[in-house]
């Protein structure tokens, strides 16, 4: 990024109350990039096998960011210091990470991190300079900590990672909101059911992609993958369990408008 002006992009995915996954629109520069709000810090959000947990908060400060941002246009500041940092994602590869500021179109070009700030889901960190924009942040945390919302609540949310559970127990009750966590191939992705936060892999009943294997051996199956990626990673959905094979997979139904996104993929010719 070396202009100044803000830059187009997609909200794609969400790594933490304070980090994005943006799509950039703008084709100058690296089109996937790791964006996370300058001067703010999130409880740290925990891996999935729990083998990393999370910091009390993280979840509900991850899904605060999720339901505001994902797959929403924003813009984009060009960051004041450059950063070497990458992070690498199974859905997106290697992506440089920056600092900067990120504000939302469908609310008036609002700055994101001041939302966040303000719903007391992120602290600031040491501000090496006060600026107009830093103190705005200090006045956000200030309310937030005399509310005690947010972090500032006592006894923070920690997600019992991994949660344990009986295949016939979830499909003994069939249908689940559900977040979704990662997607193998343009028709199974893993999901998070809601609210005990079960992680399933979760196959959709009567269509099927090729495979995305890293060397793409597979025909259309990197496409089929990045399609589901851009329709379903971290958004909310809602699904019915039909059955469950002996290693886990369970097949079933979606249940909401985000189907549209699987006839599409079939009309692309990404699935059968």
């Amino acid at each position: 990024m070396s202009h100044r002006e803000q830059y187009k992009g997609i909200v794609s995915g969400i790594l933490s109350g304070d980090s994005m996954i943006i799509r950039f629109i703008d084709p100058q520069i690296v089109a996937i990039q790791n964006v996370c709000l300058e001067h703010l810090i999130a409880p740290k959000y925990g891996k999935t096998d729990g083998n990393i947990r999370d910091e009390p908060h993280a979840y509900e400060s991850w899904n605060f960011l999720r339901n505001l941002c994902i797959g929403q246009p924003v813009l984009v500041s060009p960051p004041t210091n450059k950063s070497t940092l990458t992070r690498t994602h199974p859905a997106f590869g290697k992506m440089p990470v920056i600092f900067t500021r990120v504000s939302l179109r469908s609310r008036n070009n609002a700055d994101v991190g001041l939302i966040c700030v303000e719903a007391g889901w992120v602290r600031i960190r040491s501000p090496r300079n006060r600026d107009s924009y830093v103190n705005s942040l200090l006045a956000g945390e200030a309310s937030a900590k005399s509310k005690k919302i947010g972090i500032w609540r006592p006894n923070g949310f920690i997600r019992p990672l991994p949660v344990h559970y009986e295949a016939n127990d979830l499909l003994a009750i069939g249908e689940f909101n559900a977040v979704v966590e990662t997607v193998i191939n343009g028709t199974t992705v893993a999901l998070f059911l809601i609210p005990h936060h079960e992680h399933i892999i979760f196959q959709i009943a009567a269509c099927r992609s090729p495979s995305a294997k890293r060397d793409n051996s597979a025909q259309f199956g990197s496409e089929a993958r990045q399609f589901t990626v851009k329709n379903f990673l971290h958004r909310s959905t809602k699904v019915r369990l039909c059955s469950a094979n002996r290693e886990g997979l369970f097949m079933g139904t979606i249940l909401d408008r985000s189907d549209r996104a699987i006839r599409n993929l079939i009309a692309e010719g990404l699935a059968r």
